[in-house]
């Protein structure tokens, strides 16, 4: 019995695969549209950018040409997040559009005052515009998509805020 557990270990240990070994895939040798491709999805909609820190390290090529296009793409969907944000009937956002690769980490957005007056609606009938809401908490969930360190909110006075102050204090 002792001899066909030996036999049995040793056939194994001669069938036994060999140990894998990596193959180098050869990056740079691809055409700079299909590492642009790879570098695409390389942004902080799709993953945190520290996760990618080896990818950078790799080289100084691929490091310049995806700090350029992740910069492109974040800039690509802040100004879409800005344009629904105005189709929906707002005045405009204002987001700090990072341009450097090391500014991606921090994003400001600037909502502007005129929006919470919408938001409270008529404040004789204490009415308020539930679809004002929804285009907030669309464009908040939008930008909470971002995988970034630090995403600031604030509000800043816009004409309309300040035409609705002055004419409201007027005709009181």
């Amino acid at each position: 019995m002792a001899l066909q557990a030996e036999d049995a270990t040793r056939s194994q240990a001669k069938t036994a695969a060999p140990p894998l070994t990596v193959a180098r895939f050869p990056f740079m040798k691809l055409p700079a549209e299909l590492r642009e491709l790879v570098y695409a999805c390389l942004t902080p909609v799709d993953g945190y950018l520290f996760d990618f820190q080896d990818f950078f390290l790799s080289c100084k090529l691929v490091n310049r040409e995806a700090q350029a296009k992740i910069a492109g793409n974040i800039d690509k969907y802040l100004g879409e997040v800005k344009e629904e944000w105005a189709q929906q009937g707002n005045q405009p956002l204002r987001i700090t559009t990072p341009t450097l690769f090391a500014e991606l980490e921090h994003v400001t957005v600037e909502f502007p005052l005129s929006f919470l007056d919408k938001l409270q609606g008529d404040r004789q009938y204490s009415t308020h515009d539930p679809d004002r809401i929804q285009d907030f908490c669309t464009t908040l969930e939008s930008l909470a998509t971002l995988k970034i360190a630090c995403l600031e909110f604030s509000f800043f006075q816009d004409q309309y805020y300040s035409n609705a102050q002055s004419s409201s204090s007027f005709n009181k």
